[in-house]
């Protein structure tokens, strides 16, 4: 049973019992996902309205789903990862109850798990990724749509790896069979497999490709019934550093500007791969200080989410940037050093940071 389907039964079950609470449990469903594309914060809020209700009215197919929700917007806009962890766990922990056997977010969950660990240092949790897949492939058909997220977690976990060959061949097998299928929603799919091939080609340097996953990127967002406010401007901001490597610096500073514009009216927090273009793009100016205030920037906002992997990598990229342009860096590396004490694998961090010294 897909999530639509549930939702369409539960909602007729409750009209026919003119159940104005479990009614209300639907309203804050939908009105949750209005949020998303304008105030994480305010669709926080609603999912917790949500969370309350539904374990009041003995629902736990509903505080599941809410708890998805919950933890999605957390992680994905709010960059909370350490905050998140630990409700991931308990929901999957939920989820593998009999009880919970049919309900169409108990996949869900374990994803969010995987996004949780891989946010926070993918390859120390990398034993505890893999073992959270393993259960997805088990529990999930080629045939249900929960299959398309199970590759798209496959594929971002082989990026953190470094085997770029490897996720791009996933990522171009979900593609197609995306596209042997006929959902109705498959723009929305679109969206976000581009996203994905947009981050694997870009560590290929293969700026072709990025401008032309971009632009298809974007025109899937204006087909898609939602609007898409933050994948729009890290799309514009691929734009801008395929245009610069390609030479197109009109385009590639009208992209910037706009990825710029964009990100700053969001409320919530720009992803690692929007720092990554855009500090690109200004290396490629030759505009190394710019690349150093954006980097300072992502920096502040990393501050207590958790997401230590990218706090050092963050960390490392600031310590290039400082000797890129003969500034001190003495204390930026000793900082350096100390967060990647965080990772239960510290060593590629020290190791870079030592031929910095």
């Amino acid at each position: 049973m897909s999530i639509w389907q549930w939702v369409d039964e539960f909602h007729q079950r409750a009209y026919e019992a003119q159940d104005n609470e479990r009614l209300h449990l639907i309203e804050l469903f939908f009105a949750s996902n209005r949020a998303e594309d304008i105030d994480p914060n305010w669709q926080l809020s609603l999912l917790n309205e949500g969370l309350t209700l539904a374990r009041r009215l003995n629902e736990p197919w509903w505080e599941l789903c809410f708890t998805h929700l919950h933890l999605l917007t957390l992680m994905a806009d709010k960059g909370e990862y350490q905050k998140a962890l630990h409700e991931a766990v308990q929901a999957t922990v939920a989820a593998r109850k009999p009880a919970m056997r049919d309900c169409p977010q108990r996949i869900c969950v374990h994803e969010d798990l995987i996004r949780a660990y891989m946010g926070i240092d993918p390859l120390g949790y990398a034993e505890q990724i893999e073992q959270a897949l393993a259960y997805m492939e088990q529990e999930v058909s080629p045939k249900v749509e929960c299959y398309h997220c199970l590759l798209g977690k496959r594929a971002q976990f082989e990026l953190k790896k470094g085997n770029t060959e490897k996720a791009l061949a996933i990522e171009l097998n979900r593609m197609a069979r995306l596209e042997a299928k006929a959902e109705e929603d498959k723009e929305d799919y679109r969206v976000n497999v581009y996203l994905g091939l947009c981050s694997i080609v870009f560590r290929m340097q293969d700026w072709a490709k990025l401008a032309e996953y971009a632009r298809l990127g974007m025109q899937a967002i204006e087909r898609s019934y939602w609007s898409w406010t933050a994948h729009r401007f890290i799309y514009a901001a691929w734009q801008a550093c395929a245009a610069a490597y390609q030479d197109q610096l009109p385009q590639a500073k009208r992209y910037a500007r706009q990825a710029r514009t964009q990100a700053e009216r969001w409320s919530g927090k720009p992803p690692t791969d929007y720092y990554d273009a855009l500090c690109t793009y200004y290396q490629k100016l030759n505009e190394p200080a710019r690349a150093l205030e954006l980097r300072r920037q992502q920096l502040s906002e990393l501050a207590d989410t958790g997401q230590f992997a990218t706090e050092c990598q963050c960390r490392l990229e600031i310590c290039r940037l400082l000797v890129q342009l003969g500034h001190p860096t003495t204390q930026a590396i000793a900082e350096a050093r100390a967060a990647a004490q965080q990772l239960k694998h510290p060593e590629r961090i020290l190791n870079h940071l030592e031929t910095l010294c």
